[in-house]
């Protein structure tokens, strides 16, 4: 149910971002730098186990 929440929250925050981009309320830089960010930390934060599961043979 958390995971479900969180992805929720990630979803709305993306389509509010793209509406007000579209309605001028947000800068039109800003809104494509935030709806590349969103996804980048909805994976981060929902599975971060997963997600840097890769970079550990990176850094250790």
């Amino acid at each position: 149910m958390n995971r479900t929440i969180l992805t929720s929250g990630f979803a709305i925050a993306t389509l509010l971002t793209a509406l007000g981009v579209s309605q001028g309320m947000i800068d039109v830089a800003a809104g494509e730098t935030l709806l590349i960010v969103f996804p980048a930390l909805a994976i981060a934060t929902i599975r971060p186990g997963k997600c840097c599961a890769s970079l550990k043979g990176v850094f250790s």
